[in-house]
């Protein structure tokens, strides 16, 4: 893999352990867990409006900008944003932002209108 497939929403690999907010890829030669290589991983950055994952703790956000040199999250559903340094922030496996969006989904049907 050379980082084709790679799309600017930042969903690549699949898969997911634990509570599926850590997401992982199918692991490969020369590939991280997330199905980045090392040199697409150091260059990934998210768009404004994707999904990923903050490295620190696997909290999954969507990304809602910058501060600074940091890239602020918001959770899906709603919630305070947080800030994550760029550097520790990966994509969201496509599982895990599916999981995300259909949280967002059901929260906007919560909302009164």
């Amino acid at each position: 893999m050379t980082g084709e497939g790679l799309r600017s929403e930042g969903l690549t690999g699949e898969g997911r352990t634990g509570d599926g907010l850590t997401g992982a890829g199918r692991a490969g030669e020369g590939l991280t867990s997330d199905g980045l290589t090392g040199d697409a991983r150091e260059r990934w950055t998210p768009e404004p409006g994707s999904f990923a994952v903050d490295g620190r703790d696997g909290r999954v956000g969507r990304v809602m900008g910058r501060a600074g040199d940091d890239v602020r999250l918001r959770p899906p559903g709603g919630g305070p944003e947080w800030s994550c340094p760029p550097d520790v922030l990966r994509p969201a496996p496509p599982g895990v932002a599916l999981r995300a969006r259909v949280t967002e989904i059901n929260r906007e049907g919560q909302l009164p209108r």
